[in-house]
């Protein structure tokens, strides 16, 4: 009888052994996950940072006569040059100095080189000119929309739209 108790006892001892190494190791997950969470949150914090600066000073809203966010036609030029190589990106403006609309879209930018050059570019856009910038995001038609959209943490900016103001 003394040889079954003490092999009880050390079956109990081996059995509270491998509990505690399973609860800390199922605690060890519990902090890893805690961590993971944490810096992925950090990770897009950051991506929405460098959106935001990229961005926003295209980020127009609504139109006022007071408006502090148009820009002039050059600006348009360097916003095109800026992005006219970025996949995921379309550029829309209503109006040039000859009152053509203009869509551009990376696509279009590799079939039709001269187009998009420098010097075009500022022939076609009078420094003169004032614009309103609009961002555009999750995909949505640059040239349909009208107004700001809703956007959330998850939104992406694909596409800025330029309307004339004068």
């Amino acid at each position: 009888m003394g040889s079954e108790f003490r092999e009880t006892v050390y079956i109990a001892i081996g059995t509270m052994l491998i509990a505690s190494v399973l609860a800390f190791f199922s605690v060890g997950l519990g902090v890893r996950d805690d961590f993971a969470d944490t810096r992925n949150k950090q990770i897009q914090a950051l991506h929405n940072t460098k959106v935001y600066r990229e961005f926003n000073m295209y980020n127009g809203l609504e139109h006022s006569v007071d408006c502090t966010s148009d820009i002039s036609g050059y600006e348009v030029v360097a916003t095109i040059l800026k992005y006219k190589n970025t996949e995921h990106l379309e550029i829309y403006v209503d109006k040039d100095s000859l009152g053509n609309e203009l869509y551009m879209h990376y696509t279009d930018v590799r079939e039709n080189t001269n187009d998009y050059s420098r010097e075009i570019l500022q022939n076609r856009f009078d420094y003169t000119h004032v614009y309103h910038p609009m961002l555009v995001y999750d995909g949505a038609s640059v040239k349909n929309i009208t107004a700001p959209q809703d956007k959330d943490h998850t939104s992406a900016v694909t596409g800025i739209k330029f309307v004339r103001v004068n």
